[in-house]
């Protein structure tokens, strides 16, 4: 929205223009004896590019989330050596904990996720399942599969809205390149709105170093939450 000055030559035909640019417009208005000052919707043509603007050309940073709703099935194709484990508290939406001197921690339960990376739907994407869900996965690819592979083909179904995800691998394909670790951690973070690694990071670097960020958010997280306690709500 641009301020525009009017300039009335005629009875009825004025001429604005906005203060950010130069083109002119014409309008035609009922007679008038005052200045007036228009508001007109008119895209930024000279300003350059607008800060918070997306380019739809590139792909996304994220990787789709893969949850299983009750009474569905799906199958995915592993692309993870190992899980890669978090350790969240529920406010109303998921966040993570920092473990260390995490200010959650005392108001909220800590609950437990873990991550595959994917490949569905012609893309690669994450598999999110809970401790229990999980557990059950890793122990059938111990025992019957000598662990968890890359191009492992892995059947998901959820019986109930209120059961845990069945996994069962049911076939395995060759020659899928695996995700690297340190890839499928910052895919996880970018989720929770964290920064994602720097080039030669290794997982212990990038873990201290989100470790202190959690910290803090957690820290006023927390203080909004006492707020609500001492106000009642």
């Amino acid at each position: 929205m641009y301020s525009v000055q009017v300039f009335r030559l005629t009875p009825k035909t004025v001429f604005f223009v906005p203060f950010e640019t130069s083109t002119w417009w014409t309008m035609t208005f009922p007679p008038t004896r005052t200045w007036t000052r228009l508001c007109v919707p008119q895209e930024n043509t000279t300003l350059g590019k607008i800060m918070f603007s997306n380019d739809s050309t590139r792909g996304s940073n994220r990787w789709h989330v893969i949850r299983v709703r009750s009474g569905c099935q799906t199958e995915v194709i592993n692309l993870s050596e190992a899980f890669f484990p978090i350790t969240t508290h529920y406010i109303g939406h998921t966040v993570p904990c920092c473990l260390d001197n995490c200010a959650l921690c005392d108001w909220k339960p800590q609950r437990g996720l873990f991550y595959l990376a994917v490949y569905c739907l012609s893309r690669t994407m994450m598999l999110e399942l809970g401790a229990q869900s999980s557990g059950h996965l890793e122990q059938h690819a111990k025992l019957m599969h000598h662990g968890l592979r890359s191009g492992q083909v892995i059947r998901c179904q959820r019986r109930g809205q209120k059961q845990p995800i069945y996994t069962e691998i049911t076939d395995c394909q060759q020659n899928v390149t695996a995700v690297a670790p340190i890839d499928l951690a910052s895919k996880v973070m970018a989720l929770y709105k964290l920064p994602c690694s720097n080039p030669g990071d290794t997982i212990d670097d990038y873990s201290s170093r989100l470790a202190g960020i959690v910290r803090i958010r957690n820290e006023r997280l927390a203080l909004e939450l006492k707020k609500g306690v001492s106000k009642g709500l």
